[in-house]
């Protein structure tokens, strides 16, 4: 008999990681160095109370997600503003409420630059967005407003001058016209541009003025032009300025730059290729200092007592308690990861990676830890678009690598056969600069061929990856996802903006029609048991299915919640049950069918997918665990536990199947299951990894309804094998992994 169905109405949604963010702004209470907010691109603000040891979100239905800069009142500290990409937020008590900040003229978008004067906390400087004129400055604490007599362009950044609070420096993107940093003297009365002699056509992004000698100011951007200078200094007050950018940057882009409060001779530079940058000298000479830190792509450092803030482009938030020698992590609870792929082990669901865009991560206990894996890869500077483990292996994984700012490193595929302790890479005959959306399996029992779908067509190899071609019967085009037909690997899809199918591995294709005239595919997925079943996600659409393989759709969107930007994403499957459909509906959550996609209901609304795509896997051997990833927030789990339905109440199977053996892995014996809608001939035959047959445990006629045998390998040897079912018209396989 087959499993009970659970549906879950109490438990909710639980992740311990990865704890990373995009993290766009940090400021510590004046106060209390313990209270430290950060501002993050895809998820607004959160906040500790215990130096960073862990983190909660500051929950608002109107702060904007994608913060630009915190500012805390320097005495009242209840007193805080927030610039967004939707324009200046005020908190009156903490960051329990906000209020949004309405200018003169009505403007109210994007600010980029903002500052209250630490020491005349009642002037308030606002400007933004780039390339504009928008400068506002307030003189009574941002109750009121007028425009600032800052008119050459908005500001990115401003900087008191720490001996002398009358002086202030503003930064901007207009280098091109020479118009990158201004000065006042006179607390924001009139300004003076000190370009000077700066020969460069850089973003400025950051200033930092020495500590014990005002004379002394940095300045870094991030230079498009590719010179080598994107960090410059000036000894005289910013009347001259000379470069000196680390002359082994990878990349010539620099985020911020600090001085140290401590020893002004020590300065500090946040890159986007090469980590933290530290010179001991005043910008001299310059070494990395990147011991313990993920990635290499940094934001923002900030300083309080001594202890380094660091903010990265993906990977949260580290401090520094010995002046950057060594990082230590501190994001706990910190979900918003984005999130790129995500892969489960079907021989041992316990076992998954998730990539995201800051490298890849390991579980090994149903995503209850999860642990960075180091590829050793040459560079920091690659994303991990797609991973997939080969589902007729325990150990076989593969992910894709993309070179993210050198537009002439070739694309690499790395491949692990120990469950990602070691690493192998291959790069032969695939492109630069491109993005890998998908990773196929087709195994029988002669040959592997993996299909790897790009955006820039389709590449195969038949020899486990270490060489690749391009499918010559494709046209060459961009394509976001495809899909393997797991009742038949002969059957395959591939979608962008066409959509095509396959019928023998990938080596001929045909176009198939489609229910829009306006379409864009961003997601395929093959029903488990039934190779004619195919459903396609739409963008803007929605969810559609075929029965016949692309030749007719059916627009099964039916209640989904459909919002102004309208992406289903994560279509994931109970196998024991095929009717039991979930997915994930942008900015609604995860949504749950009972009817094959008929009728839709919330499943566990507990999580705020936000506007995420996601990647939805339920667990096949155990269907109560449900495992969601998305692009920002992080890798979630949860084990459904409160009503049991067992959901086969029809006299007879709806459908050909054959489900998961279990235990599987196993040592002696396994429970193979099966199902048939009506009476006939039927075959059950068991083969290694060769192809050749161990046993046939069942053969002769079956009459409809469900089926389970137990099968002893108690002789056979530890391996994979491959279980069959047959009858005149449909033939079945799955894997099985026998340990001893």
């Amino acid at each position: 008999m087959m499993p009970a169905i659970l549906f879950g109405q109490v438990n909710g949604w639980h992740t311990n990681g990865p704890y990373n963010a995009r993290i766009q702004a940090i400021a510590v209470d004046p106060l209390d160095d313990q209270h430290i907010f950060i501002g993050t691109v895809e998820y607004g603000v959160y906040q500790s109370i215990n130096g960073g040891a862990d983190w909660t979100h500051v929950d608002s239905d109107l702060l904007p997600e994608t913060i630009r800069v915190i500012a805390i009142h320097p005495t009242g500290t209840d007193t805080m503003f927030a610039s967004t990409t939707q324009g200046l937020y005020r908190s009156w008590d903490g960051a329990e409420n906000w209020e949004r900040i309405i200018f003169p003229a009505g403007w109210q978008w994007e600010i980029t630059g903002l500052l209250i004067h630490p020491t005349f906390p009642n002037i308030v400087f606002a400007a933004g967005p780039p390339l504009t004129s928008i400068n506002y400055i307030s003189m009574n604490g941002g109750r009121t407003w007028e425009e600032s007599n800052l008119t050459d362009y908005a500001a990115v950044k401003y900087v008191v001058d720490p001996s002398n609070d009358s002086a202030i420096y503003a930064t901007s993107h207009n280098c091109s016209t020479h118009r990158s940093l201004n000065r006042s003297i006179d607390l924001g009365e009139s300004w003076v541009n000190i370009h000077n002699n700066l020969d460069t056509t850089m973003v400025v992004y950051d200033l930092a003025v020495d500590p014990l000698n005002s004379q002394i100011m940095y300045i870094c951007g991030t230079d498009g032009t590719n010179t080598g200078r994107c960090v410059f200094k000036s000894t005289n007050g910013g009347d001259s300025w000379f470069n000196i950018t680390p002359d082994f940057l990878n990349r010539y882009w620099v985020y911020c730059v600090y001085v140290s409060a401590s020893d002004h001779n020590t300065v500090y530079v946040a890159t986007s290729a090469n980590g933290v940058i530290r010179s001991t000298d005043g910008g001299q000479t310059w070494a990395e200092v990147n011991q313990g830190l993920v990635g290499r792509k940094e934001k923002i450092i900030i300083s309080k007592n001594n202890v380094l803030y660091l903010g990265t482009f993906y990977n949260g938030i580290y401090r520094s308690l010995n002046a950057g020698d060594t990082w230590e992590k501190i994001s706990q609870n910190i979900s918003n990861t984005y999130c790129t792929d995500y892969t489960v082990n079907r021989l041992n669901p316990a076992r998954q990676f998730v990539s995201t865009m800051d490298g890849i991560y390991k579980t090994v206990d149903f995503a209850e830890t999860w642990e960075f894996v180091d590829l050793l890869y040459p560079d920091y500077n690659r994303t991990i678009y797609c991973l997939g483990y080969d589902p007729d292996s325990l150990n076989a994984i593969f992910v894709c690598v993309n070179p993210q700012y050198d537009p002439y490193s070739e694309i690499g595929v790395m491949r692990s056969l120990d469950g990602g302790l070691t690493w192998e890479t291959f790069e032969i005959d695939l492109p630069f600069n491109n993005a890998f959306t998908r990773i196929l399996f087709s195994n029988n029992t002669i040959d592997t061929r993996i299909l790897l779908s790009s955006t820039a067509g389709l590449y195969m190899s038949d020899n486990y990856g270490v060489n690749w071609h391009l499918n010559p019967n494709l046209p060459i085009d961009v394509y976001w996802d495809a899909a393997l037909s797991p009742a038949n690997e002969d059957y395959a899809y591939i979608g962008g903006e066409t959509l095509f199918r396959t019928s023998d591995r990938g080596d001929t294709w045909e176009q198939v029609s489609l229910p829009t005239n306006e379409f864009y595919i961003t997601e395929i997925t093959c029903h488990p048991a039934d190779p004619d079943i195919v459903y396609i996600c739409i963008l803007f659409h929605g969810l559609y299915k075929s029965t016949d393989r692309g030749d007719s759709w059916v627009d099964i969107n039916n209640n989904l919640p459909r919002g102004t930007f309208y992406h289903v994403s994560g279509l994931a499957f109970n196998e024991y049950n095929t009717d039991n459909l979930f997915v994930n509906s942008h900015h609604y959550g995860v949504y749950q069918s009972h009817d094959g996609g008929n009728n839709w209901e919330p499943f566990i609304e507990s999580l705020n997918t936000l506007y995420s795509s996601a990647h939805l896997f339920v667990d096949p051997i155990d269907t109560n665990r449900v495992f969601l990833a998305t692009d920002q927030q992080s890798a979630w789990s949860i084990t459904r536990s409160s009503t049991s339905i067992n959901e086969d109440e029809s006299q007879f199977p709806k459908e050909f199947s054959l489900y998961k053996s279990y235990p599987n892995p196993f040592n002696s014996s396994t429970t193979i299951e099966f199902a048939l809608p009506g009476a006939g001939q039927v075959s059950l035959t068991i083969y290694d990894i060769l192809g050749r047959q161990v046993m046939r445990p069942v053969s002769g006629h079956k009459e409809a309804g469900n089926h389970s045998i137990t099968v002893d390998m108690d002789d056979a040897g530890s391996g994979v094998y491959f279980y069959t079912l047959s009858t005149e018209k449909t033939k079945i396989s799955r894997a099985m992994l026998l340990l001893k």
